[in-house]
């Protein structure tokens, strides 16, 4: 056989193998230029913690739903906070937050605690912490959702939901749990909010 054939059928060998890796390698994703793709990818992955310390060190919890941007004499808010020893619900009006109603209740530590735990299986301080985003302008067609505990180390966590959808909200729990918790520490939570538009 000639030199130059024996030359020519090395040279296809060569490429045809060499088509072969590369073709798995594309499939595989393994090519150079898909590593950074992937390290960008693990950057922005959600970075998802739960502190399942409520019922251990927590001192209040609050829950606030803030209404769709109005006018600032439409605006309303509605705020729950409970401590060891206190429900308070506000209605707040504008954006500066001003008490128009309030109505606050005793409590016990026995009922506290129990609300806490009622929280922690309703993921309240689950969150993701890599959303830093200023959550004020989100969703202003719809309701706003803030969700904060205060710790006895005087320690503080803040996340935030809304009612347009999941994406870029910190808040991982269960939104309509902790919503019906909150509303039923307050005994005549409908009477006091009946005519409260969100």
């Amino acid at each position: 056989m000639p030199k130059k054939y024996v030359l020519a059928l090395i040279i296809i060998t060569v490429v045809f193998f060499g088509g072969i890796f590369l073709l798995v390698r594309l499939i595989s994703g393994n090519l150079g230029g898909n590593d950074n793709k992937k390290e960008n990818k693990k950057e922005n992955t959600a970075i998802v913690q739960k502190v399942n310390d409520l019922s251990d060190s927590g001192r209040k919890v609050t829950y606030t739903v803030y209404g769709r941007v109005l006018g600032e004499e439409n605006r309303r808010t509605i705020r729950i906070t409970v401590s060891d020893n206190e429900r308070l619900l506000e209605v707040l009006g504008g954006y500066d937050e001003s008490i128009v109603r309030s109505e606050r209740t005793s409590n016990k530590s026995s009922a506290f605690e129990n609300f806490l735990l009622a929280l922690e299986t309703a993921n309240y301080t689950r969150r993701d912490t890599s959303i830093k985003t200023d959550d004020r302008g989100l969703c202003p067609l719809g309701n706003r959702y803030v969700f904060e505990a205060e710790y006895e180390d005087t320690s503080s966590m803040r996340s935030f939901s809304n009612s347009c959808g999941t994406k870029g909200v910190s808040f991982k729990g269960n939104r309509l749990t902790v919503d019906t918790l909150f509303k039923a520490q307050i005994p005549r939570y409908t009477e006091l909010t009946k005519d409260v538009i969100l």
